[in-house]
C-alpha cells in the first residue's frame, strides 16, 4: 500500500517473499526508492489518486531490492483511505511454468 505522498505505508508477506525485502525496511520509504526505474508505475499512481479508477501496467521490467522482474501491476485507489493498493503478478514466473508445461506436452509420447 502507498500513501498519498507515494511513499510505502505497508507491505505484506506475499511481497516480501516475492521482491525479497523487508516490510520493516521498506515502509516510510518512497516508491521510487524501492522500485526502480519508478516514472511510469509512478505516473499511474498519481493518474489513480486524480481519477479514482484503477489502471493496470503489463510486463512492468523493474528492479526490487537486488532482484529484477517483469510484472504484471494494478493500482487501485482504497474506498474508506487516502491510499493506493498495488498489485503485483511475478510474469517471469508464470511464463517458465508455461513454457515447462509445453515443453512436456511436446516430449510425452502420443497414444
Amino acid at each position: 500500500m502507498l500513501d498519498d505522498g507515494l511513499h510505502v505505508s505497508y507491505l505484506n508477506p506475499a511481497a516480501e517473499s516475492l521482491f525479497g525485502i523487508s516490510s520493516r525496511r521498506t515502509v516510510g520509504r518512497a516508491l521510487g526508492d524501492v522500485v526502480h526505474p519508478a516514472q511510469e508505475l509512478l505516473v499511474l499512481c498519481q493518474r489513480a489518486f486524480a481519477t479514482g479508477l484503477s489502471f493496470s501496467l503489463h510486463e512492468f521490467a523493474a528492479r526490487i531490492g537486488d532482484r529484477e522482474f517483469v510484472l504484471d501491476c494494478r493500482v487501485a485507489l482504497l474506498d474508506h483511505e487516502h491510499s493506493l493498493i498495488l498489485e503485483f503478478l511475478d510474469t517471469e514466473r508464470d511464463r517458465r511454468v508455461r513454457r515447462e508445461a509445453d515443453c512436456l506436452v511436446w516430449i510425452a509420447p502420443s497414444g
